[in-house]
């Protein structure tokens, strides 16, 4: 049975309200990346703690970081804004991580082509085989994920529907690429982001299915394995070039 809408608020603020900082959540993530946070509160079903813990998080913060000042209305909207891909990775389903979560989206743009999609569909997508075809269509064949869903929905949290896109017009379509050393012109997650949009894996080991690593100040042994592999190295100078090539290229 899945909890009422006020019952899932509950939870979700039960586990905001614990002594952990904003940088926690990304703590209770299991080894996979999967969201593990229902096993602290005691959620039946794990598609659930994550989005909501995240967005009742966020207004958390706006009510103690403003006390007993106007609350910021705007801040409060962002809360609830999110992406496709990331609200699909959100939900935990078994053997989707980000760049699949990514590739997911790209494919049926929205929500509602997702979850009426079949076996033959999902297994249309890049890099999704049958196992993980399978994993997405038993994840949504279960009433309650989709309750999930909905009930986000209707506590205001959305995403845009996102135009599809044919895997061949993009560039990094089947590379793995790594990151390694400091960047500094943009934080490491929005460099991984801008290649999970461009097609590219972005891992965190160089193995011999590396394509390119992008090594900056500090790089370590990532570097010198990639160098004993052959794997191509690029600077970060190298990797903001190819950013702006192909925005400009999508202009």
């Amino acid at each position: 049975m899945v909890a009422s809408d006020p019952m899932l608020i509950f939870w979700a603020l039960f586990i905001v309200g614990q002594d952990r900082p904003p940088a926690g959540i990304a703590q209770l993530m299991g080894p996979r990346g999967q969201p593990v946070l229902h096993r602290y509160a005691g959620i039946k079903h794990k598609a659930i703690a994550l989005p909501f813990a995240i967005f009742f998080w966020h207004v958390f913060k706006i009510f103690q970081d403003t006390a007993f000042e106007v609350i910021d209305i705007e801040a409060l909207a962002a809360a609830k804004r999110t992406t496709l891909p990331r609200m699909i990775y959100a939900l935990g389903i078994r053997e989707v991580g980000e760049a699949t979560a990514a590739g997911l989206a790209r494919h049926f743009g929205d929500m509602d082509s997702l979850l009426a999609a079949d076996l033959t569909a999902l297994e249309q997508v890049p890099d999704v085989g049958p196992v993980v075809a399978q994993s997405v269509l038993e994840f949504f064949a279960q009433s309650e994920h989709r309750v999930v869903v909905a009930a986000l929905q209707r506590l205001g949290i959305h995403w845009p529907e996102i135009d599809v896109v044919a895997p061949a017009s993009l560039p990094f379509i089947g590379q793995v690429w790594v990151l390694t050393g400091t960047l500094e012109s943009m934080p490491r997650g929005t460099a991984k982001q801008h290649l999970i949009d461009l097609g590219a894996k972005v891992a965190g080991s160089v193995s011999a299915k590396t394509t390119v690593v992008v090594a900056g100040p500090g790089a370590g042994s990532k570097l010198e394995k990639a160098q004993s592999l052959g794997v191509q190295v690029r600077s970060e100078q190298d990797l903001l070039a190819l950013f702006n090539q192909y925005e400009k290229e999508a202009e």
